[in-house]
């Protein structure tokens, strides 16, 4: 299955018979023909025109559509599928106020954290001069895991904001060695910030983030699961919060992980680009990271591709939900 990504003003999709025609900025030549039974998701980043007869077979053939901007607020064209998601979605609405939102919440936080972890041992191996603040931060985060684990409740909302708070400490403690790790290649990394960013690591994430969500997002729609009925993260109007739930599970090994290679490889530089109060991605940049994410995907993760776990966590999720299986188990990151 292929996804089009655009990020060229000017840009096209047209029909021609059962193919999407692709025309890239202001060219007046067609790029491509691609059969719309092979396409899995567009993903939009530019002013793009697409013609009434490409959203016949983008609607024929459920393809969904993701409108993205440098703000990260996005905006989705889904298909309809028919999957039973009725039930689906009637049991998860109940599980946000029994005991199953509570563990699905704690489950996935304990194992986003732990993934952390690995991703920290992954990124800092052969750096001797990091063994020791690496070898601190992680009897921290241990330290932070034990009290998730002993952690009891048969409400999420009970104990939302102690959950979310440990995890807070956790995110902090492994944004701190990310910080010495990039300053190793004197790239600066500031506190997170996402409308605007900041600095370019920012950037970087909030761009990373927003195509992970995009791919997540497909998954859960064909999951018959809710994309606004989350269980860590609080229901808000137009918030996909059922999103951020799984993204959290793969936000380090897809996005964090993909970025950092990047610029210890030296294929991404640090400089001050566009913007005096905020940081714009160029073209080329988003370019060269919308390929390494996919490329990431596509990578195997034990016996299947990371890409295929996206699908393989919602629908973990959904027999969770309906009763198909005893418990929800979160992905797992691993050492390489």
């Amino acid at each position: 299955m292929v996804v089009i990504v655009l990020i060229d003003h000017g840009s096209k999709i047209q029909k021609s018979k059962e193919l999407l025609k692709l025309t890239f900025g202001m060219s007046s030549k067609p790029a491509g023909f691609i059969s719309a039974k092979y396409v899995e998701s567009i993903i939009i980043d530019a002013n793009v025109s697409i013609t009434s007869g490409a959203f016949s077979l983008i609607r024929k053939y459920e393809i969904m559509v993701y409108w993205h901007d440098y703000q990260e607020i996005g905006m989705f064209l889904l298909p309809q599928y028919n999957n039973g998601m009725a039930n689906v979605r009637k049991n998860q609405y109940l599980a946000v106020h029994d005991h199953r939102g509570f563990e699905i919440s704690k489950s996935i936080v304990i194992q986003s954290c732990k993934n952390r972890l690995i991703t920290i041992k992954k990124i800092g191996k052969n750096k001797n001069d990091l063994n020791k603040p690496i070898k601190k931060t992680t009897k921290k985060i241990t330290k932070y895991l034990s009290d998730l684990e002993t952690l009891e409740s048969v409400n999420i909302a009970d104990v939302r904001d102690t959950l979310m708070g440990i995890e807070a400490n956790i995110t902090k403690k492994y944004y701190e060695i990310l910080r010495k790790i990039l300053k190793k290649y004197e790239w600066e990394f500031g506190p997170r910030s996402r409308r605007p960013a900041l600095d370019k690591f920012n950037a970087l994430l909030n761009y990373g983030y927003a195509i992970l969500k995009s791919q997540i997002t497909q998954f859960i729609v064909v999951s018959g699961l809710d994309l606004y009925a989350g269980f860590l993260h609080v229901d808000r109007s137009g918030r996909e919060s059922l999103v951020l739930d799984l993204m959290e599970e793969f936000r380090q090994i897809i996005v964090d992980e993909t970025i950092l290679e990047l610029i210890m490889d030296d294929k991404l530089i640090e400089d001050k680009i566009n913007a005096e109060d905020e940081i714009e991605l160029k073209d080329e940049e988003k370019q060269l990271l919308i390929n390494a994410l996919f490329s990431k995907l596509d990578e195997k993760h034990g016996k299947t591709t990371l890409k295929r776990h996206l699908l393989l966590q919602s629908r973990k999720l959904s027999n969770f939900l309906v009763g198909n299986s005893l418990e929800y188990k979160p992905f797992k990151n691993k050492v390489r």
